[in-house]
């Protein structure tokens, strides 16, 4: 039985009418004491849980922008191969855009990773099908959100460019 986390722990408890012993005021501190740990565990990750999905954005939004890096290094490589003189800039291009790889890489696995601690459902089931359930939707869930947030990268930087267009 759960009670107010506010009320006071029953001190003076009878059992059978003789005088609570020290063990069951002892044991009775202790569950107050724990449900009002418990509730605050629970406002904590309540909160956590929103911050979760914050981080969701943040951590799509880097591994997209990442990835447009990367693919923008390979077409300024892909230009450059061919120019005389550009061996030295094609070499480090294809460097740097092999951290930008890396940095995608590692971006979308942390994305898999809290989106699989943030994912509510399956909370009651086996471990062995709740760990396999979040892992498969946690990882199809971050391909479309680093997907998204690299369309709406991308459409941003494009949007000056619209716009000089349209001024024409």
């Amino acid at each position: 039985m759960l009670r107010d986390a506010t009320s006071e722990p029953n001190l003076d408890a009878e059992v059978s009418g003789q005088p609570a012993t020290q063990f069951q005021i002892d044991d009775e501190k202790s569950r107050y004491h724990s449900e009002c740990r418990n509730e605050i565990l629970r406002q904590v990750m309540a909160h956590l849980d929103s911050w979760r999905w914050v981080l969701v954005l943040v951590l799509g939004g880097a591994a997209a922008f990442s990835f447009l890096a990367y693919i923008s290094m390979g077409i300024a490589v892909g230009d450059l191969i061919g120019v005389p003189g550009s061996a030295v800039d094609v070499a480090v291009m294809q460097h740097r855009s092999e951290y930008w790889l890396l940095t995608f890489a590692l971006s979308q696995l942390v994305l898999i990773i809290v989106l699989y601690r943030t994912l509510p459902f399956e909370e009651d089931a086996a471990a062995a099908s709740r760990i396999f359930g979040r892992g498969i939707v946690a990882v199809l869930a971050s391909a479309p959100v680093t997907f998204v947030i690299g369309l709406l990268i991308f459409a941003i930087l494009r949007f000056p460019h619209f716009l000089h267009h349209i001024s024409r």
